[in-house]
């Protein structure tokens, strides 16, 4: 993973370099290209993203694409993590659907962007303490239980935008991931805390180059 600045993330998957346009919440794709044009790469590069892609030097995917419509990569389609059984509590349950749709509001009208602001902000003056798994496991619970009556009912970045964004207000140390792939073209989404993974396969970083870390 390469990190410019606020706006562009990149990262090598094979031998095709993966461009992450924050602003325009866009990914593009230069592909077949050895480490060293990585290394020697400027960044006017990405001062005329149009040209390159007239010119067919980029080209743009779909960042509505996610993990369900691949299903030869991950044999399955994208269904929310299990949990151990865990009592409902019908206030967190409605405190859960409420944040679901702050995030997707949040998706909706700022993109990456919004995510990034939103993490950012809730993070300040945290002190990560949490060192078991409780919580989590109730989060998950709560936002499984909720999350069927969202729009993006099957869309991993909102899923893991909110459990992120829950963990955190719990002082828990939990990041946003996002890995892609190519050929075909695939993102997902995931969350961390402390470096595991706790909503997805645990290997995921093995099958996918990670681009963003939030």
């Amino acid at each position: 993973m390469f990190v410019l600045n606020d706006n562009f993330k990149i990262c090598r998957y094979s031998d095709d370099l993966i461009i992450l346009n924050i602003i325009n919440d866009s990914y593009s794709i230069l592909e077949n290209i050895n480490i060293e044009a990585i290394r020697q790469i400027n960044l006017s590069i990405f001062n005329n993203f149009n040209k390159l892609i007239d010119e067919g030097v980029l080209s743009n995917t779909d960042t509505q694409r996610c993990c369900s419509e691949n299903v030869n990569f991950l044999e399955e389609r994208w269904i929310k993590p299990t949990t151990r059984k865990t009592k409902t509590n019908l206030i967190k349950l409605l405190m859960t659907y409420i944040k679901i749709k702050k995030c997707e509001r949040i998706l909706i009208k700022k993109g990456f962007n919004g995510v990034m602001e939103s993490l950012r902000r809730e993070r300040r003056n945290i002190k990560y303490k949490q060192e078991n798994l409780v919580f989590n496991e109730s989060a998950m619970h709560h936002l499984n239980k909720a999350y069927p009556y969202s729009k993006n009912n099957s869309n991993c970045l909102t899923y893991s935008f909110c459990l992120a964004s829950m963990l955190t207000r719990k002082n828990f140390n939990a990041k946003l991931i996002i890995g892609v792939r190519t050929k075909p073209f695939f993102s997902h989404a995931w969350v961390e805390i402390n470096g595991v993974v706790i909503n997805d396969d645990v290997e995921i970083r093995n099958k996918l180059s990670v681009i963003w870390e939030i």
